[in-house]
């Protein structure tokens, strides 16, 4: 099963953005501080150090960036039932975010996301700690 991404936008609503906004204090006529994105969203980016993934911080993916850090957030927290933002829309267990093929498939020209199927818990816990904690010469990462 998968989304469009007019199905997407309807996914991801905007109490995304409303969240980033009140966690690194955007107001809405302000420009992001890419410094403090770029810290807030570092576990989302682990992985993708070949690409600048500061170039992509601007208002408009904000909200995508956000998803997939609560979703990460969310993984984390799981007890086996699905909690993720797309758990009330999917009826397979699911979790929003960044694809590296989808990445070097556009050369890192832009973000890619996607909707991920979940393997199970403890499978995504272990995925979540082995990218966390990679260091050089160590597992390869998921």
């Amino acid at each position: 099963m998968g989304l469009s991404e007019l199905d997407l936008l309807e996914v991801l609503p905007a109490r995304f953005m409303e969240i980033a906004k009140k966690k690194i204090g955007l107001k809405d006529e302000e420009n992001p501080n890419i410094d403090k994105l770029y810290q807030r969203y570092i576990p989302i980016f682990r992985g993708f150090e070949n690409w600048d993934m500061r170039q992509f911080l601007v208002r408009e993916n904000i909200r995508y960036f956000e998803q997939a850090l609560q979703d990460l957030i969310l993984c984390a927290q799981c007890r086996g039932e699905c909690i993720s933002s797309l758990s009330r829309y999917l009826e397979v267990p699911a979790y929003y975010t960044l694809s590296r093929s989808g990445m070097e498939t556009y050369n890192g020209q832009r973000p890619v996301f996607i909707v991920r199927r979940c393997p199970g818990a403890m499978e995504r816990k272990q995925e979540i700690r082995a990218n966390l904690i990679f260091e050089e010469g160590g597992a390869e990462r998921v």
